[in-house]
């Protein structure tokens, strides 16, 4: 038998044979001559053909192969039709044009005969030229919508065959490379496109998914765009199947990591092809005909909306029902038309709810395509972005509530507030904080802190209901706003608060008492803003803490101008410490038994730039409060020892005339005072047994185990220390023993009751407690010539006050010596 070979499409060989039987004669197969075919014929076991019944002029098939009766285009679907239906026994129909000629197609049909009278019957009848028309113009329709789909998708897509030759993509695709026309991408590699290094890694990967079958999914891959550009990719490839199942290429699907891409235009190729194409992507897509009212979904957008997917149309009812936010039933019930024109795209964020009531969140991005000025059909694509909403929405939680209770927060109370304000209605709001909660903190452990400030927040929320908006600012620090003016109500709101907070709260088994302080302000027509709501409900909480806490205060203008008038003056203490205003006044200490001086205290004094004076009492406790004590007493200690130098140059009678300089417990605590001291010494000069500082009696019974270390290092440079205001603190025996001290003073408030009540026998007490200890005694405050005689009879070793010398400045200090 002779061998003939037929190439065929894609360089695809059949094989056909002469064989070396008779062919059954036309007359053997009568049931074959059926009416209204233009071609009729058989072939062998070899697809040659044997018996032609009917064929069309001028097409020459006898013993020729099958497929050459067919154009070379068409040559691969008739071989498949043709296996086909070898396969399944069965008829197979394919549209051919014949090989003579391109101008008409034929409907074939193919279908296997009894063995002996050949192995394939193939008829094929003419297609009439207005039948092709409609069949080529409803095709082409439908690609048309389906490359719109696609180049919407907002990935790239792209299918390869098996030599990884590019068969199609859509425009994200055409971007990538820089491309305007995907004919200028078919059948080109991507070594035609990227650096030869990344286009072994894309083959690669085609290679892989074409041997296993199996898909590789979302992997990182990098790619070099025209300009130069470096992009990161997350792409996802599949084989490519024909309708046999057979692996003949590559689809793959990839997205951009570093932005975002816009749905694009219009689907390539064949709907089979595109289909996939949609099913490989993570988006729904959608086309709507707004004549019929009708969707047609893909199985993903059936999925997203919990459709059940049937291939059919949806109504457009059936669809909008799953919307149910307020700006889609406002769309809807306004007639809402967004395409005016051809270039016209919808984006919209719409929430579901989901059988099991949960909410997800879609993105739906939309176009038209119009038939003239006519708008004919809207296509579209869904993505689920409920990670993303949901994201953003805790973003936006986060930034208007409190983490830890889950109330609002000062942000939102001030949002609250200016729209009372806009909208010009009155309320109050009660401000608050908790009474003891730095000492519950401190002492617990911030952790405890949380745990209460959770239970204070969970009762608030039970007090405060629905209508008034609780807030926590901060810290300790909570606010309600109340829609209500009348004042009876809100004082009584703020009993309820008060009486609330009081009851214990459990710690990890222990009971914990707290109280609250209450600030209360009317918001009314004369606020302009939130902060000056806010201000001033700050300004009465802290007017119910200055009046013992525990309690509620309503603002008046009063407090604030008493808390101005506070702010002016700490100001004012703050420039006369960056200008040192201050001075040193000198009041002299005299021995008891000689009456001679013994030496001074120096005590400070400010002088305003305009030559008021103020007193200690007036800006010593800011000065403490705020650590500018520091900075402060550094200065008089410096000053202090340079006067008594001074002094020792110019009197030989000031040597052996001690310094007393008093000492802020702040100083005390602060690490550096020893140092401070030396230095001071140092540069003055002086003998260190000249200077006696003063430590009141107060710090010493607050922190005697931290004073001791202080203590002990300023004594060890030679310096005496004293317990200043001795007699009012409590400290004991035991304290005065162990800590390192010379020196203590009796406090006026003692000796001025010297004569009167108890204040002899509590001198007396003191003078007996010194003696055992080696401390000696200083008396101040004394003023009367009674009080001098008693106490230098009791052996008092100095005496200072009024009766022998008031402070005085430094020139009128020095004439005592």
């Amino acid at each position: 038998m002779g061998q003939t070979d037929h190439r065929g499409e894609a360089g695809q060989t059949v094989q056909t044979h002469q064989s070396a039987q008779a062919h059954p004669e036309p007359a053997h197969l009568p049931d074959l001559a059926a009416a209204g075919s233009d071609l009729l014929l058989v072939t062998d076991d070899q697809f040659h053909v044997t018996n032609v019944v009917v064929a069309p002029p001028g097409l020459h098939v006898r013993e020729a192969a099958l497929l050459d009766i067919a154009g070379q285009a068409d040559r691969t679907a008739l071989r498949s039709a043709v296996e086909l239906s070898l396969a399944h026994g069965r008829a197979e129909s394919v549209a051919i044009h014949l090989a003579h000629s391109r101008e008409h197609l034929y409907l074939a049909t193919v279908e296997p005969v009894p063995r002996g009278l050949g192995a394939i019957l193939c008829r094929a009848t003419r297609v009439p030229t207005t039948a092709v028309a409609a069949i080529t113009n409803e095709v082409s329709d439908r690609v048309r919508v389906l490359e719109t789909l696609l180049d919407m998708v907002p990935s790239g897509v792209f299918w390869k065959d098996r030599e990884s030759r590019f068969l199609g993509a859509n425009r994200a695709v055409l971007d990538s490379v820089g491309l305007a026309n995907v004919n200028e991408l078919v059948g080109t590699t991507d070594n035609d496109h990227f650096p030869e290094e990344q286009a072994r890694l894309f083959r690669s990967i085609d290679v892989q998914v074409m041997t296993d079958g199996a898909p590789v999914e979302d992997f990182a891959e990098p790619l070099t765009r025209t300009d130069g550009r470096l992009e990161r990719l997350h792409t996802t490839k599949h084989a490519l199947r024909n309708r046999d199942g057979e692996i003949e290429g590559v689809l793959g699907v990839f997205q951009f990591v570093t932005e975002e891409t816009r749905v694009a235009d219009a689907l390539r190729e064949s709907e089979r092809r595109y289909s996939l194409a949609a099913r490989a992507t993570r988006d729904g897509i959608f086309e709507f005909d707004p004549n019929t009212m009708q969707f047609l979904l893909t199985e993903r957008c059936c999925d997203l909306l919990e459709l059940r997917f049937t291939n059919e149309p949806v109504p457009l009812r059936t669809v909008a029902d799953r919307f149910h936010s307020k700006t889609a039933r406002e769309r809807r019930k306004r007639g809402y038309k967004p395409f005016d024109n051809p270039d016209s795209r919808v984006t919209n964020t719409e929430p579901i709810k989901l059988a099991d009531g949960s909410t997800r969140w879609l993105q739906i991005v939309a176009a038209p395509l119009f038939d003239g000025d006519t708008l004919s059909h809207v296509v579209g694509a869904m993505a689920d972005i409920t990670v993303d909403v949901e994201r953003e929405l805790d973003l936006l939680h986060r930034a208007t509530h409190d983490d830890l209770t889950g109330l609002a927060n000062r942000s939102s109370l001030t949002d609250r507030v200016e729209g009372l304000l806009a909208n010009g209605t009155t309320a109050s709001m009660l401000y608050l904080d908790l009474d003891q909660f730095k000492v519950i903190n401190d002492s617990l452990g911030h952790q405890a802190g949380d745990e209460m400030l959770a239970q204070v927040a969970e009762r608030l929320k039970g007090v405060c209901g629905p209508e008034r908006y609780l807030s926590r600012l901060g810290g300790d620090e909570f606010a309600v706003l109340w829609p209500e003016a009348n004042p009876d109500r809100t004082a009584g709101f703020a009993d309820e608060i008060i009486r609330d907070i009081r009851a214990p709260i459990s710690l990890d088994g222990i009971e914990m008492y707290s109280t609250a302080s209450v600030g209360v302000v009317h918001i009314n027509s004369h606020y302009t803003s939130a902060a000056d709501v806010l201000r001033d409900a700050d300004i009465a909480l802290y007017q119910a803490k200055a009046d013992g806490k525990n309690c509620w205060r309503l603002f008046n203008p009063e407090m604030r101008e008493a808390v101005d008038a506070e702010l002016a003056a700490q100001n004012r203490i703050r420039r006369a410490v960056q200008a040192m205003e201050f001075n040193l006044h000198y009041q002299p200490i005299f021995d008891g038994a000689t009456n001679q001086l013994a030496g001074f205290e120096a005590l400070i004094r400010w002088t305003t730039s305009d030559g008021g004076t103020v007193a200690p009492d007036h800006f010593l406790p800011y000065l403490e409060k705020t650590g500018l004590i520091l900075d402060v007493g550094e200065w008089v200690l410096g000053e202090a020892c340079n006067q008594l130098a001074r002094w020792q140059r110019d009197h030989p009678a000031a040597r052996g005339v001690s310094m007393a300089i008093n000492m802020s417990r702040v100083q005390f605590r602060s690490d550096r005072l020893a140092e401070t001291v030396h230095n001071a010494i140092a540069t003055s000069g002086l003998d260190p047994s000249d200077i006696v500082l003063e430590v009141t009696e107060t710090a010493v019974s607050d922190m005697p185990e931290q004073l001791e270390a202080t203590l002990e290092a300023i004594r060890s440079l030679g310096i005496r220390i004293a317990v200043d205001d001795f007699g009012v603190g409590q400290s004991s025996l035991a304290t005065l023993h162990a800590l390192p001290i010379d020196i203590l003073k009796i406090d006026r408030a003692i000796v001025q009751r010297i004569g009167f009540g108890d204040g002899a026998p509590v001198a007396a007490a003191v003078l007996n407690m010194a003696r055992p200890l080696g401390l000696a005694t200083v008396a101040e405050g004394v003023e009367t010539q009674a009080q001098m005689n008693w106490l230098v009879r009791h052996g008092c070793d100095e005496i200072q006050g009024f009766l022998l010398g008031r402070p005085v400045a430094a020139e009128d200090a020095a004439k005592l010596l």
